[in-house]
């Protein structure tokens, strides 16, 4: 289960609002429940809701539609849902449920020090095992929520050794402008890959 990085189809939140000058997109807490029980899994891009740079026009919560909303309370909500979800839906002798962490993003530079802007130009790792702003504000919502959850999560950490790669994003490699959110050098999601891996193993 991979809930912070994955786009799901717009459907699943709503999708496009069709606006008289542009498109919309809207964000609804539940709607990708019918998503899970469908297919049997979830896609969910949570991340987008700890972006600053991400914008949604409406979030939907329930019934009540707002004009947006602080990004780690919508982080807060939308994980709690899905903690609710797994209580309620999985069963720990059939299933096993893991959870992807927090996928950092690169759009301050002075959170390693550097005089740069961004990630624009970085061509070298951060060097060390920790980064010098510590874990994101997110991980303490992630901790949180996982802690509350009584079905077992096994939780495949990639945030700190994410954030240590400043150099792993799109970044001059793109045409498209600046992206310090996504992956774009190898190895970096082969190392993702290879902890859920050694998780199915364990």
């Amino acid at each position: 289960l991979q809930c912070d990085d994955i786009l799901v189809p717009h459907s699943i939140f709503g999708g496009h609002r069709e606006t008289k000058h542009r498109k919309s997109f809207a964000f609804g807490f539940d709607q990708w429940r019918r998503y899970m029980e469908r297919y049997g899994c979830a896609r969910v891009q949570l991340v987008a809701l700890v972006d600053p740079y991400w914008q949604f026009d409406y979030i939907q919560d329930g019934s009540t539609i707002s004009k947006d909303m602080d990004r780690l309370a919508a982080y807060n909500k939308g994980m709690s849902t899905w903690g609710k979800w797994v209580d309620l839906n999985v069963d720990p002798s059939k299933t096993k449920v893991f959870f992807q962490g927090i996928s950092p993003t690169h759009y301050m530079g002075k959170e390693w020090g550097s005089s740069s802007r961004n990630c624009y130009g970085e061509l070298q790792p951060i060097e060390g095992s920790s980064y010098p702003a510590g874990l994101p504000e997110a991980q303490v919502v992630l901790n949180r929520v996982l802690s509350s959850i009584k079905k077992p999560v096994t939780l495949l950490d990639i945030t700190t050794l994410s954030q240590l790669r400043k150099d792993a994003h799109p970044s001059t490699y793109s045409d498209t402008g600046v992206d310090c959110s996504h992956w774009c050098v190898p190895g970096l999601p082969d190392t993702w890959n290879q902890l859920m891996y050694a998780s199915f193993l364990k």
